[in-house]
Protein backbone atom coordinates (compact mmCIF):
# COMPACT_ATOMS: atom_id res chain seq x y z
CA UNK A 1 0.00 0.00 0.00
CA UNK A 2 1.34 3.37 -0.97
CA UNK A 3 2.12 5.97 1.65
CA UNK A 4 -0.29 8.89 1.82
CA UNK A 5 0.43 12.56 2.41
CA UNK A 6 -2.78 12.63 4.45
CA UNK A 7 -1.58 11.71 7.93
CA UNK A 8 -4.24 10.66 10.49
CA UNK A 9 -2.10 11.02 13.65
CA UNK A 10 0.24 13.68 14.98
CA UNK A 11 2.34 13.78 18.12
CA UNK A 12 1.68 16.41 20.75
CA UNK A 13 3.20 16.35 24.22
CA UNK A 14 4.56 12.85 23.53
CA UNK A 15 1.07 11.47 22.85
CA UNK A 16 -0.59 10.41 19.59
CA UNK A 17 -3.46 12.69 18.63
CA UNK A 18 -5.95 11.78 15.91
CA UNK A 19 -7.16 14.57 13.65
CA UNK A 20 -10.74 13.96 14.84
CA UNK A 21 -9.71 14.85 18.38
CA UNK A 22 -8.89 18.45 17.47
CA UNK A 23 -11.20 21.45 17.55
CA UNK A 24 -11.63 23.91 14.70
CA UNK A 25 -9.63 26.42 16.76
CA UNK A 26 -6.62 24.12 16.35
CA UNK A 27 -6.58 24.23 12.57
CA UNK A 28 -3.37 24.77 10.67
CA UNK A 29 -0.17 25.14 12.65
CA UNK A 30 -2.11 25.86 15.84
CA UNK A 31 -2.48 22.11 16.38
CA UNK A 32 1.02 22.01 17.87
CA UNK A 33 1.68 18.55 16.42
CA UNK A 34 4.70 16.99 14.75
CA UNK A 35 4.98 14.10 12.31
CA UNK A 36 5.25 10.65 13.98
CA UNK A 37 8.00 9.67 11.54
CA UNK A 38 10.25 12.70 10.93
CA UNK A 39 9.13 14.90 13.87
CA UNK A 40 8.77 18.02 11.70
CA UNK A 41 5.74 20.32 12.24
CA UNK A 42 2.32 19.32 10.95
CA UNK A 43 -0.67 21.39 9.96
CA UNK A 44 -4.24 20.30 10.68
CA UNK A 45 -6.20 20.49 7.44
CA UNK A 46 -9.82 20.83 8.54
CA UNK A 47 -11.91 22.08 5.63
CA UNK A 48 -15.64 21.76 5.07
CA UNK A 49 -15.59 19.24 2.23
CA UNK A 50 -12.55 16.93 2.31
CA UNK A 51 -11.97 14.51 5.19
CA UNK A 52 -9.80 16.16 7.85
CA UNK A 53 -6.14 15.16 8.02
CA UNK A 54 -2.64 16.27 9.03
CA UNK A 55 -0.06 17.29 6.46
CA UNK A 56 3.54 18.40 6.72
CA UNK A 57 3.71 22.15 7.27
CA UNK A 58 4.38 24.30 4.25
CA UNK A 59 8.07 24.85 3.77
CA UNK A 60 9.02 21.43 5.19
CA UNK A 61 9.91 18.36 3.18
CA UNK A 62 7.27 15.61 3.56
CA UNK A 63 8.50 12.20 4.63
CA UNK A 64 7.08 8.94 3.32
CA UNK A 65 6.28 7.15 6.57
CA UNK A 66 4.18 9.52 8.67
CA UNK A 67 0.91 7.68 8.07
CA UNK A 68 2.12 4.15 8.85
CA UNK A 69 4.31 5.22 11.77
CA UNK A 70 1.36 7.06 13.30
CA UNK A 71 -0.84 3.97 13.07
CA UNK A 72 1.93 1.83 14.55
CA UNK A 73 2.46 4.17 17.50
CA UNK A 74 -1.29 4.64 18.03
CA UNK A 75 -1.82 0.87 18.24
CA UNK A 76 0.96 0.51 20.81
CA UNK A 77 -0.46 3.41 22.80
CA UNK A 78 -3.89 1.76 22.83
CA UNK A 79 -2.50 -1.48 24.22
CA UNK A 80 -0.53 0.36 26.90
CA UNK A 81 -3.51 2.56 27.84
CA UNK A 82 -6.10 -0.25 27.90
CA UNK A 83 -3.77 -2.81 29.50
CA UNK A 84 -5.26 -5.45 27.22
CA UNK A 85 -3.95 -7.60 24.38
CA UNK A 86 -5.48 -10.01 21.88
CA UNK A 87 -4.50 -13.61 22.56
CA UNK A 88 -4.16 -15.56 19.30
CA UNK A 89 -5.37 -19.06 18.61
CA UNK A 90 -2.80 -21.49 19.97
CA UNK A 91 -2.67 -24.93 18.44
CA UNK A 92 -0.17 -27.70 17.91
CA UNK A 93 0.01 -29.81 14.75
CA UNK A 94 1.10 -33.33 15.67
CA UNK A 95 2.40 -35.84 13.15
CA UNK A 96 3.20 -39.52 13.54
CA UNK A 97 3.59 -42.63 11.37
CA UNK A 98 1.76 -45.89 11.94
CA UNK A 99 3.23 -49.37 11.60
CA UNK A 100 2.68 -49.30 7.82
CA UNK A 101 4.55 -46.04 7.45
CA UNK A 102 1.50 -43.87 6.78
CA UNK A 103 1.68 -40.38 8.21
CA UNK A 104 -1.17 -39.14 10.39
CA UNK A 105 -1.71 -35.47 11.25
CA UNK A 106 -3.74 -34.13 14.12
CA UNK A 107 -4.36 -30.55 15.25
CA UNK A 108 -4.86 -29.83 18.91
CA UNK A 109 -6.27 -26.49 20.07
CA UNK A 110 -4.48 -25.43 23.24
CA UNK A 111 -6.25 -22.05 23.49
CA UNK A 112 -9.07 -20.89 21.18
CA UNK A 113 -8.12 -17.19 21.13
CA UNK A 114 -9.50 -14.14 22.88
CA UNK A 115 -9.94 -10.52 21.71
CA UNK A 116 -9.22 -8.71 24.96
CA UNK A 117 -7.07 -10.27 27.63
CA UNK A 118 -6.41 -7.96 30.61
CA UNK A 119 -2.74 -7.73 31.59
CA UNK A 120 -1.12 -6.59 34.82
CA UNK A 121 1.55 -4.33 33.33
CA UNK A 122 2.87 -3.02 30.02
CA UNK A 123 6.31 -1.73 29.03
CA UNK A 124 6.86 0.19 25.80
CA UNK A 125 10.08 -0.29 23.79
CA UNK A 126 11.89 -2.07 26.63
CA UNK A 127 15.26 -3.39 25.50
CA UNK A 128 16.13 -7.05 26.03
CA UNK A 129 19.70 -6.90 24.76
CA UNK A 130 19.58 -7.84 21.09
CA UNK A 131 15.77 -7.62 21.01
CA UNK A 132 13.63 -4.52 21.46
CA UNK A 133 9.94 -5.51 21.21
CA UNK A 134 7.20 -2.94 20.74
CA UNK A 135 5.75 -3.91 24.12
CA UNK A 136 6.26 -6.36 26.93
CA UNK A 137 3.12 -7.28 28.87
CA UNK A 138 2.86 -9.22 32.11
CA UNK A 139 0.17 -11.67 33.17
CA UNK A 140 1.13 -12.73 36.65
CA UNK A 141 4.55 -14.37 36.28
CA UNK A 142 4.24 -14.70 32.50
CA UNK A 143 5.72 -12.14 30.13
CA UNK A 144 4.61 -11.83 26.51
CA UNK A 145 6.46 -9.80 23.90
CA UNK A 146 4.12 -7.95 21.55
CA UNK A 147 5.03 -6.73 18.06
CA UNK A 148 2.69 -4.49 16.06
CA UNK A 149 3.25 -4.91 12.31
CA UNK A 150 2.09 -2.22 9.89
CA UNK A 151 4.88 -2.23 7.31
CA UNK A 152 7.69 -4.09 9.12
CA UNK A 153 7.15 -7.70 10.15
CA UNK A 154 9.31 -10.07 12.16
CA UNK A 155 11.93 -11.57 9.85
CA UNK A 156 13.58 -14.98 10.07
CA UNK A 157 16.62 -13.67 11.94
CA UNK A 158 14.56 -12.02 14.67
CA UNK A 159 12.30 -15.06 14.95
CA UNK A 160 15.36 -17.22 15.47
CA UNK A 161 16.57 -14.95 18.27
CA UNK A 162 13.14 -15.09 19.90
CA UNK A 163 12.99 -18.87 19.61
CA UNK A 164 16.44 -19.22 21.15
CA UNK A 165 15.23 -17.22 24.16
CA UNK A 166 12.05 -19.30 24.43
CA UNK A 167 10.01 -16.21 25.27
CA UNK A 168 6.36 -15.93 24.34
CA UNK A 169 5.85 -13.49 21.49
CA UNK A 170 2.85 -12.46 19.40
CA UNK A 171 2.62 -10.27 16.33
CA UNK A 172 -0.48 -8.20 15.49
CA UNK A 173 -0.90 -7.81 11.73
CA UNK A 174 -2.25 -4.36 10.76
CA UNK A 175 -0.64 -4.33 7.34
CA UNK A 176 -3.84 -4.35 5.31
CA UNK A 177 -6.07 -2.00 7.30
CA UNK A 178 -7.26 1.32 5.80
CA UNK A 179 -4.94 4.20 6.67
CA UNK A 180 -7.75 6.65 7.47
CA UNK A 181 -9.46 4.73 10.28
CA UNK A 182 -10.81 6.57 13.30
CA UNK A 183 -9.33 5.59 16.68
CA UNK A 184 -12.48 3.58 17.47
CA UNK A 185 -12.17 1.58 14.22
CA UNK A 186 -8.42 1.10 14.69
CA UNK A 187 -9.10 -0.28 18.17
CA UNK A 188 -11.40 -2.94 16.70
CA UNK A 189 -8.54 -4.19 14.55
CA UNK A 190 -5.92 -4.00 17.30
CA UNK A 191 -8.02 -6.14 19.64
CA UNK A 192 -9.10 -8.71 17.06
CA UNK A 193 -7.44 -11.99 18.03
CA UNK A 194 -7.69 -13.23 14.44
CA UNK A 195 -5.19 -10.51 13.44
CA UNK A 196 -2.69 -11.80 15.99
CA UNK A 197 -0.56 -14.92 15.79
CA UNK A 198 2.08 -16.60 17.86
CA UNK A 199 5.68 -16.16 16.82
CA UNK A 200 6.94 -18.19 19.79
CA UNK A 201 5.09 -20.05 22.53
CA UNK A 202 6.86 -22.73 24.62
CA UNK A 203 3.56 -24.61 25.03
CA UNK A 204 3.63 -25.64 21.37
CA UNK A 205 7.06 -27.19 21.72
CA UNK A 206 6.06 -28.87 24.98
CA UNK A 207 2.90 -30.25 23.39
CA UNK A 208 4.92 -31.71 20.52
CA UNK A 209 7.40 -33.30 22.92
CA UNK A 210 4.64 -34.78 25.08
CA UNK A 211 2.17 -35.92 22.46
CA UNK A 212 4.30 -36.94 19.49
CA UNK A 213 5.85 -39.89 21.31
CA UNK A 214 2.48 -40.96 22.73
CA UNK A 215 0.90 -40.75 19.27
CA UNK A 216 3.69 -42.81 17.76
CA UNK A 217 3.38 -45.52 20.38
CA UNK A 218 -0.40 -45.66 19.98
CA UNK A 219 -0.26 -45.89 16.19
CA UNK A 220 2.43 -48.57 16.32
CA UNK A 221 0.22 -50.77 18.49
CA UNK A 222 -2.85 -50.43 16.20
Amino acid sequence: MKNSAKIPYGIRNNRLVHISQLTRAERGGRCGCVCPECRTPLEARMGDIVRHYFAHARGTRPCAGGTETGIHLAAKQMIADRKEIPIPLLQAVLEAKDSLGYKHTESKVIFPGHDRQPVDDTKLEFSLGDIRPDLIVSLGQIEILVEVAVTHFIDAEKQQRLESRGQRCIEIDLGDIPRNLTPADLEKHVFDYQRAYWIVNPKIKAEHAHNSSNKSRRLTNE
